[in-house]
């Protein structure tokens, strides 16, 4: 469903325009399937403060509270990646398997609910594997196992809740969050 309303202080520059120029005349407009698409067009819809920062960064850290739409931002900034880049290796880390599969890739905010149905990846649930058309590639791990991250290589990460981790690993050495263990080896240097 498309929202109907948005906070002028918060919403991104696009929503507002449209909002601002007789939004409603230029929606009458549209096709059925116009419409549809516009409803994945999340730059269109986000608040400002749930797109990536602009530039060049490293680490972008949401430290939000419930509602806020966290895991929204970070599965429509792993489309977006999967769009761009159809080399791009992504690790997809949760606090378990169970979570990184129920939230982040088949939950009502995760990758699969986000991307439209002629745009979605292929789920490979025994592999932990998402694939898009492209030849962009998602892979789940479990924070709980970092020694998992070691071995493959990844351009990107989406760490999600940091803070339900278990960092027993952390207090032996063996952090898994280091660019080292989850992998980032084909990201830009």
């Amino acid at each position: 469903m498309i929202p109907s309303t948005r906070s002028s202080t918060a919403s991104s520059p696009n929503c507002s325009s449209w909002k601002n120029r007789n939004g409603k005349k230029k929606l009458a407009k549209l096709t059925d399937h116009e419409r549809k698409e516009l409803h994945h067009h999340w730059t269109l819809w986000a608040r400002y403060d749930q797109l990536p920062p602009a530039g060049d960064w490293s680490a972008w850290l949401i430290c939000a509270g419930r509602g806020f739409g966290k895991t929204r931002a970070g599965a429509e900034w792993v489309r977006a990646v999967a769009k761009r880049e159809p080399d791009a290796r992504i690790a997809l880390v949760g606090a378990s398997l169970a979570e990184a599969r129920a939230v982040m890739v088949e939950g009502e905010s995760g990758i699969l609910a986000c991307s439209p149905p002629h745009r979605c990846p292929v789920y490979e649930p025994s592999l932990r594997r998402l694939t898009w058309a492209n030849g962009a590639q998602a892979t789940l791990y479990s924070a709980a196992e970092p020694e998992s991250l070691r071995g493959p290589q990844h351009s990107h990460a989406w760490c999600d809740e940091i803070a339900k981790w278990d960092m027993a690993s952390e207090r032996r050495g063996r952090g898994t969050i280091s660019p080292s263990a989850c992998g980032w080896a084909t990201g830009p240097a």
